[in-house]
């Protein structure tokens, strides 16, 4: 078999493995993918996109002079630069797929340029609300610490209420037996009763005392919530009370159902907003329907009478509704500015004179 017959032999078989591949093209089947060089027996070959061949390779004196003046091939077979660099493809081969391919590739790439904003969109949105959840979180975290210590608290003082009673038990006990020892003993033991009963009383009313304040605190708090609240939508309560508010919260998304129960200003401000630009879209022909029928009649009359006196050639009379009719009054101060304008358009016309 001679090396002709052999390298047929292979184009055939390329052929038939590359033809119906999407990455050869229709017309380049049994070739190479386009804008790729092959080297065979020390020849170059360039194949373009149309699928023929160009020959590149030159004879010793002409790589010479490419050589010595120090130009270098430019790609694509006319000297001109190729369509798509490398730099430029979002991977190497993209220029060699075919256009259904490329288009369904450019499409999954818009796609998920579209996912990527909308996720940075989405976790712009959730910042507040993370940081919410943080302050929640840490305050969460104080009340069960609290908790825990008034826990500790309660059992520290059963303890010592049942070793207070054990005591007392037994020093009364001691009393009966010994009585006049018992009397001296409690002449000094009074005293120091009376004194741990007022603290006492000063520690519960200090106890008292913490817990209005903590009270007002909070209810300072909340005042400024609804403060700002009320600065922003101050129609807020007669909105909380309306069945139409509630139908639409009811058909929103479990997370825009969470800002109704916050105690933050913001939330419900954000809440309010969203409510309220949902009722302007819902009814855009509002402000259509606001016009009053008596000015809508008012420009029929006045439009039909500036057709009559187009139709005679002279200038109609107009009266305002203000005019009496009496001798030197001054008639086009009761004009409107319509009315004023036309007076002056047909006056100036020499077909109403």
């Amino acid at each position: 078999m001679t090396d002709e017959t052999k390298t047929l032999s292979e184009d055939e078989q390329f052929a038939a493995m590359t033809t119906g591949n999407p990455l050869f093209g229709e017309n380049n089947a049994g070739g190479p993918p386009a804008n790729v060089t092959v080297t065979e027996e020390g020849a170059d070959t360039r194949v373009d996109d149309a699928g023929g061949d160009t020959a590149s390779a030159a004879d010793d004196g002409q790589d010479g002079q490419g050589a010595g003046d120090g130009t270098a091939a430019q790609p694509g077979t006319d000297g001109t630069p190729a369509a798509a660099t490398g730099a430029e493809e979002p991977f190497p081969g993209y220029s060699s797929l075919s256009p259904e391919v490329r288009e369904a590739f450019d499409n999954v790439s818009k796609e998920r340029r579209k996912f990527e904003n909308d996720y940075k969109a989405l976790h712009g949105m959730m910042a507040p609300t993370q940081r919410q959840n943080a302050e929640l979180r840490r305050q969460h975290d104080a009340l069960s610490a609290r908790i825990q210590q008034l826990e500790q608290l309660e059992r520290t003082q059963r303890d010592a209420s049942a070793a207070k009673d054990e005591a007392l038990k037994g020093l009364e006990d001691w009393a009966n037996q010994f009585p006049e020892e018992s009397k001296m003993l409690m002449a000094l033991v009074n005293p120091l009763r009376d004194k741990v009963t007022a603290l006492e009383g000063q520690l519960n009313a200090a106890r008292a005392e913490l817990g209005s304040l903590s009270t007002e605190r909070q209810q300072a708090a909340l005042e400024r919530e609804v403060s700002a609240l009320e600065e922003q939508h101050a129609d807020w309560r007669e909105i909380h009370a309306s069945p139409d508010y509630w139908e639409w919260l009811n058909r929103q998304t479990p997370g825009i159902q969470a800002l109704n129960a916050s105690m933050f200003a913001g939330d419900t401000i954000h809440l309010l907003n969203l409510y309220k630009g949902n009722r302007v879209a819902a009814a855009p022909a509002a402000v259509s329907a606001s016009v009053p029928a008596t000015q809508t009649g008012t420009a029929d009359a006045i439009q039909q009478r500036r057709t009559q006196a187009l139709e005679r050639g002279t200038a109609p009379t107009v009266r305002g509704s203000e005019s009496t009719g009496k001798p030197g009054e001054n008639r086009d101060a009761a004009l409107t500015d319509d009315d004023a304008a036309f007076l002056q358009l047909v006056g100036d016309n020499p077909n109403f004179r």
